[in-house]
């Protein structure tokens, strides 16, 4: 009997652990010691009779913060690299059942001749959770390794996230398997759909080794505009798993766009009523055959049989699965990327591929007001511009802000050398004439209308100090004098002060 892989895989860990007791030497453990992926006949009749289709979430109304969407892995992607693979089966090797084929119009078909394309690049997906194994729908795209399904598949929240294994039958016809089967060595999804349920990013890829005979694949494709989806046909091919349905056999459907919005988009296909699909058929690819080429324009995620359009976002990765950036507890994150908590850790593949790079001299928040403008230094918020409130203004830390009037020194010397010095006049109070150091501490005491007077000192229209003196008894109800030569005004000056409004 053939060992299951997970517990080869103790086994080989156990073996190289007493090995390691004896050999003083490091040994890494490669990739190669896991190159069998098939799964023994025994061990799939039983997955195939225990799976359970994988329902489909109900639709969530919550609203989705705007993060940068980034791709979350199950291993590492660098360990299993995707292998160069040549295809030439993305073209039409059958008649499309919507474009001319004897079936077309009929309603849900079960297809059975599922080793000729495109049904050939259509999988069944089993994954294992804590519960048990779960059914799910997808398709080959772009090459003969990545299946694009549906995200809730691969990380399903109801079950816990990731499941253990996920296993990928090409064509499946019932207990006909013309491709075999073989365990995915990833999944990826994105941290929109795992933070928080977001349905318009519920879409996900399965990578598997290249099956011995060729599958074949489908192109995907996106629009900016409507008209190409209203106007399109689209077909979908998929096992579900309820309402009559056996869920191990493949059916396929074809219907208009009656819906589109927030990236989603809806069609008219009819497995169980009007507009309604069936649990086992997430992530099946809504497709449009164009130009002879099968196109997936969007994943089916929905039971009203709706789902993600295919977009700028989802084909970039499907271009770049490896990440190309750094790959950071399980997430891929782009050359620039910052530390969602930490804007001092930024990502910078050519420092480290693996981990936070220092982001000294960027701007930071370290939550406190009262230390003034703060700079990254060695991946912490720790270089602070210090008290932002000036001399007599004091700092309110709960409320962030700074208390008082904003006057300083260099305020009260520049507006008092103007007014004692370059114009010779004194401010007077109560009748006499105020010196200098007087007017100095009733201004660094905040006592008077000092911003009005530090008003008229920059006010376009003086130019001149009789233009000064005019502007501070209008303006400011201040009165001066020159010399022995003081007034005073009708304000009722209390004693020590000066022009009532001090």
């Amino acid at each position: 009997m053939k060992i299951p892989r997970l517990h080869r895989i103790n086994c080989l860990s156990q073996l190289l652990f007493l090995v390691a007791l004896c050999v003083p030497a490091f040994i890494a453990f490669d990739s190669a010691f896991a190159d069998d992926w098939e799964i023994s006949e025994a061990e799939l009749d039983r997955i195939q009779h225990q799976a359970i289709p994988m329902p489909f979430p109900e639709p969530s109304t919550k609203e989705i913060p705007d993060q940068p969407l980034r791709m979350v892995y199950k291993n590492n992607p660098a360990d299993w690299p995707l292998v160069d693979i040549a295809q030439s089966t993305s073209q039409i090797a059958a008649p499309s059942l919507a474009l001319g084929g004897e079936k077309a119009g009929d309603g849900p078909l079960r297809i059975t001749d599922t080793e000729e394309y495109p049904y050939s690049s259509v999988v069944h997906l089993y994954m294992e959770y804590d519960v048990g194994y779960f059914g799910c729908s997808g398709a080959f795209v772009r090459n003969s390794q990545l299946i694009l399904t549906a995200a809730h598949c691969i990380y399903n929240h109801e079950e816990g996230g990731f499941p253990k294994t996920v296993i990928v039958l090409p064509g499946q016809d019932g207990n006909e398997k013309p491709f075999g089967s073989k365990e995915a060595i990833n999944w990826a999804t994105n941290n929109s759909w795992i933070d928080w349920q977001d349905y318009s990013n519920d879409w996900a890829v399965v990578v598997v080794r290249p099956f011995d005979d060729d599958t074949g694949f489908m192109e995907t494709h996106y629009e900016s505009g409507a008209s190409w989806y209203t106007l399109a046909d689209f077909e979908t091919a998929g096992y579900p798993g309820d309402e009559g349905y056996t869920g191990d056999e493949m059916w396929w459907d074809v219907g208009q766009a009656v819906y589109m919005m927030y990236g989603m988009i809806e069609i008219g296909f009819d497995f169980d009523g009007e507009f309604s699909c069936i649990h086992g058929q997430s992530g099946s690819a809504m497709y449009v055959v164009e130009d002879g080429v099968y196109k997936v324009a969007a994943v089916l995620t929905l039971a009203n049989c709706k789902g993600p359009k295919i977009n700028s976002t989802i084909s970039n990765f499907l271009d770049d699965y490896d990440c190309g950036g750094c790959f950071i507890d399980d997430t891929c994150y782009l050359d620039g990327d910052l530390n969602t908590s930490n804007p001092c850790r930024i990502c910078d593949p050519a420092k480290d591929l693996f981990g936070w790079s220092d982001n000294s001299g960027a701007w930071c928040d370290d939550g406190e007001y009262c230390n003034g403008a703060d700079e990254c230094q060695d991946q912490a918020c720790t270089v602070h511009e210090g008290n932002p409130c000036v001399a007599s203004q004091t700092c309110d830390e709960e409320a962030d802000e700074c208390v008082g009037d904003a006057i300083d020194s260099d305020m009260c010397n520049e507006s008092l050398n103007l007014i004692y010095g370059e114009c010779g006049m004194e401010i007077t109070s109560g009748g006499d004439a105020s010196n200098r150091d007087q007017s100095f501490a009733w201004c660094m005491q905040n006592q008077g209308p000092w911003e009005c007077i530090f008003e008229c000192v920059d006010y376009p229209d003086v130019n001149s100090c009789s233009d000064l003196t005019d502007c501070l008894a209008e303006k400011c109800d201040v009165h001066t004098s020159s010399g022995s030569d003081s007034s005073d005004d009708d304000d009722d000056d209390e004693d020590g002060q000066c022009g009532g409004l001090f």
